[in-house]
Order: structure tokens, then sequence, then C-alpha cells
């Protein structure tokens, strides 16, 4: 939803954890659906999160984001409380990509490790949204009807049977590229008003 915060205006994403993927132990290995509106969810592929999302939610404490998902929150100006983090633009690409894909900026934080990519969103023909250069997040638990809408859609479904990978026996080296999902980039701010599930 991007909806008014006192006079700061705030969109908002919804990550799911993907059901089939199984169990993981790590954050870094989850997979998650995601969007701004119920329809991105579903239509969006499944991706891994991005350093810098890992970071900030394991600072938020929300350990139920690893079962079932989480939301975030960005605010184009500063909101005076501690939750709020401040990821600040290291580098942006205003040309359009390979395949008419969106322009993308990295952001990062001096409070966390890692980055964040944030991706324009707009009609390339008219011009895409300008997304600030400093911006402010937090992330949050899923409400009870953002859960049920995703019990609903099979969002949280396991595969039948117990498949198992060698990290739920062994611990591999962390650096290995296991795997091969895209990581998320979130969207920049919208020229129109939505809510996740109207």
């Amino acid at each position: 939803m991007r909806r008014k915060l006192g006079i700061e205006f705030v969109w908002t994403l919804n990550a799911f954890r993907n059901g089939e993927q199984g169990l993981v132990r790590r954050l870094e290995d989850a997979e998650f659906r995601f969007g701004r509106t119920c329809e991105e969810a579903l239509e969006f592929g499944i991706r891994i999160l991005p350093t810098g999302l890992i970071s900030l939610i394991k600072q938020s404490g929300l350990g139920e984001a690893l079962e079932s998902g989480f939301s975030l929150e960005i605010s184009r100006k500063p909101i005076p409380s501690r939750e709020w983090v401040n990821f600040e633009k290291l580098i942006g690409d205003d040309a359009v990509g390979p395949n008419w894909e969106n322009p993308r900026s990295v952001y990062a934080s001096s409070e966390l490790d890692g980055t964040v990519e944030f991706e324009k969103v707009g009609n390339p023909c008219v011009g895409f949204k300008q997304i600030p250069s400093k911006l402010w997040i937090r992330a949050k638990p899923l409400t009870m009807p953002l859960i049920s809408w995703a019990i609903s859609n099979k969002i949280f479904s396991c595969p039948k049977g117990d498949q198992r990978t060698l990290h739920d026996w062994f611990e591999l080296n962390p650096d290995l590229p296991i795997n091969k999902s895209k990581v998320m980039a979130l969207p920049g701010p919208s020229d129109w008003n939505y809510t996740f599930l109207n």
C-alpha cells in the first residue's frame, strides 16, 4: 500500500516464503514471492533476498521471516523511529537494460552490511519515476490477512514428501553459490495508490 504517514509518502512491499522450496535453515538460502499487490506476488518470479535486506531483517528480530515472510515499508523522508534504517544510493543507472528491463540503483546503509537494489517503475516511453538518493526502510511481520491470503493461494504449500539436501546433514561452506535464484530488486515509488489485497 502507498499511504501517507504524517507528511511522508510510504510505499509497501510484501514478501512470502516459497513453501515449494521446503525446509531451509538460513535466511540467505530462503526463496520468496513478493509484490506490492497480490497480482504482482503471483506474477513475479521467486527470488532470494539481497544482502542488505537480510541484515535489516536480522536487526529487526523477525525470526518469522524464515517461515512466513515479512512486510517492508519504504519512505522518501526520514521518520523519527529506531525501526527505520537509512539507505543511500551508491550508484544508479538511468539506461533501460536488455530486454527492456527497468533501470536499477544500488543502495547501502552505514548501519548494516550488504546492499539493496531498487528498480525504477513506470512506463519507459513516458519516463520512469525517480527514486530518491536517500530512503528509509523498516521490516515488519506479515499481518494475519496477508498470511491468510498466502495460505489460500498455496504460497506456503510444501512439496509432497520431504526432500533433503546436504545442508541438512553437513555445514557446507556458506560462500558456495548454492542458490541459483535471482536476487530480489525492490520497486521504487509508484505514481498510483494501491493496497495489497484490493
